[in-house]
């Protein structure tokens, strides 16, 4: 199972952590942060069959 891990612009995770996980297998860095841009984007990655770098 692939770890997603989604950052906010000032690099730090939704939780508040400065740490990130250096195993997560994709970053997604979202230009803003509000909580029904982040309910669509996590959607939009659930829908979605394959990957877009």
């Amino acid at each position: 199972m692939m770890e997603v891990l989604i950052l906010s612009r000032n690099g730090r995770d939704l939780n508040g952590r400065a740490e990130v996980a250096r195993q997560a297998s994709l970053y997604i860095v979202l230009s803003y942060v509000g909580e029904e841009d982040i309910e669509w984007k996590l959607r939009s990655l659930q829908s979605a069959q394959h990957n877009v770098l």
